[in-house]
């Protein structure tokens, strides 16, 4: 009787909600990615390895992924980096794959975290990866340059033997293309290139003189630079990334970035993707059915100042993530209207299948719990929850506040409901002014049809993870210059939300 209460109570709040879009006259909801079970994704973030007590207390992991199963949410999204593979000799790893299938979680695993983990990489590759380099020309030993044949071939190498180990296990996240299952994969948890204090890499004299060649490919005439650029070079030699007073990336105001410092993010941005594009090809050499997703955590072209600053020491352009076949993006909505809906409109017109991660502040109502599900639902395949540290972070998840924890069952019921034709009923969902209905979220990649199907059930193994594949020297391949000039950068932003949101820490 309480459940039947509960859900009239949801969907009539649900009800109120939709009628606040009278400007509208239709809502489009997006065709969600379903999970083995038939679900549609709902994740959350988790770092059960990383403080304590869930590093060290099954009995704490196990009853927070209770309660994150309780709370509506089928996916945890977790990094699982090659750290956490030397460490303990995949313990932390094999730990969390057995206590997420005892709950039927499914398991999202960022593999790379940013730039950093180089001691650890190298320690399971045995390869020499160099260390990157500041804008003071200084080595930052514990960061990877992308250009770095040896770093792309160890990222390579360890993704590789992680699906080897934890490929076929239940808990790893699959959705279903077509007639195939196939597993989901993140190469890196906000994808970019910078350090633990926000300031910006690349500054390798390799990366400096890649650089020069992209910059000569796309200008042809050193006159036409110093136009753009306000510079007096007399040839392209002469540009150096760690000239200060021409690439200032100390600029305090973020919305005139100058055009120098502009075209080498772009650089900077197109230098990941093709590292991340390398690395994908080499992985699919032995898992090719392996989709790839790709973490930012602000919309492409915000103009918030912490996009802002994001984008100058990251890269976090676009083009760095097109190696991807998801995107999952992290905002604090509203995506439904305003400038906000033109870039989500923008993403789903792309081949990306995109995935919106929320919070939820201090203070929310269940209608704004509610609203975060339709906005969900209208921006993207799948819908998350995001926070950044469960040791100071009040708004965890899984943390002891009921009203949140209510206020996020909310939001998922309301996902569902909306997402689900058969719980969607016409008279509940649809009023006057606004009228639901499903429509195909755009264009597939790789043959990878834009309108998921639901899968049949997966039959859950109940046996241990496979023994871990002990790591292995690579050989490296030579890495080919570009083959083609950069297309030139564009002289102004995109126009964008203010949505801001914090990022993960760095260990």
């Amino acid at each position: 009787m309480q459940r039947t209460l509960i859900k009239a109570f949801i969907l009539m709040l649900m009800v109120c909600i939709l009628s606040t879009f009278a400007g509208a006259a239709k809502l489009s909801v997006q065709d969600p990615i379903r999970l083995p079970d038939g679900q549609a994704l709902k994740a959350v973030y988790l770092y059960p390895h990383w403080w304590e007590p869930w590093k060290s207390d099954d009995s704490a992991l196990a009853g927070d992924l209770k309660k994150i199963k309780e709370l509506g949410f089928n996916t945890i999204c977790v990094d699982h980096e090659s750290s956490q593979a030397v460490d303990n000799e995949w313990g932390w790893i094999n730990r969390e794959f057995k206590l997420a299938r005892a709950e039927n979680l499914y398991i999202l695993p960022w593999l790379q975290l940013q730039g950093s983990d180089r001691k650890a990489l190298i320690k399971f590759s045995h390869l020499k990866i160099k260390p990157a380099v500041n804008q003071d020309r200084q080595a930052e030993e514990d960061y990877i340059t992308f250009r770095d044949k040896d770093f792309r071939e160890a990222l390579a190498h360890y993704v590789s033997v992680y699906l080897d180990q934890y490929g076929d296990d239940p808990a790893l996240l699959k959705v279903q293309t077509g007639k195939r299952m196939r597993p989901v994969v993140g190469l890196i948890v906000e994808v970019g290139w910078h350090n633990g204090s926000g300031l910006p890499l690349s500054f390798d004299d390799e990366s400096n003189a890649y650089f020069r060649t992209w910059m000569k490919s796309s200008h042809h005439d050193i006159k036409q630079l110093n136009k753009r650029w306000g510079t007096t070079y007399k040839s392209f030699d002469e540009i150096d990334p760690c000239d200060k007073t021409i690439f200032n990336y100390a600029v305090e105001d973020r919305t005139k970035i100058p055009p120098a410092v502009r075209e080498h993010i772009t650089f900077r941005a197109r230098v990941i993707n093709e590292a991340l594009e390398y690395v994908a090809r080499q992985v699919r050499k032995r898992h090719k059915d392996v989709l790839f997703i790709a973490e930012t955590p602000y919309p492409f072209g915000s103009t918030s100042p912490d996009a802002a600053a994001y984008q100058l020491s990251a890269a976090n352009e676009r083009k760095a993530i097109e190696f991807a076949d998801i995107l999952f993006v992290r905002t604090l909505g509203d995506t439904v209207s305003g400038e906000a809906k033109k870039q989500q409109d923008q993403i789903l017109d792309s081949y990306k299948q995109v995935i919106t991660a929320y919070r939820l502040p201090d203070g929310a109502t269940e209608k704004d719990a509610i609203a975060l599900a339709i906005d969900g639902a209208s921006a993207g395949n799948g819908i998350a929850y995001y926070n950044w540290n469960e040791h100071v972070d009040t708004v965890f998840a899984a943390c002891n506040k009921p009203d949140k924890q209510q206020l996020l069952k909310t939001m998922n019921t309301v996902y569902d409901l909306i997402c689900d034709p058969d719980k969607r009923h016409k008279t509940l969902l649809t009023t006057p002014a606004v009228n639901i209905e499903p429509v195909t979220s755009g264009k597939g990649k790789d043959g990878i049809p834009a309108n998921i199907a639901p899968l049949p059930p997966l039959e859950q193994k109940s046996s241990e993870s496979a023994a871990p594949v002990p790591p292995a020297p690579v050989t490296p391949e030579k890495i080919a210059a570009p083959s083609a000039a950069p297309t030139p950068v564009q002289s102004t932003p995109p126009a964008a939300d203010s949505t801001s949101a914090p990022v993960n820490p760095t260990k």
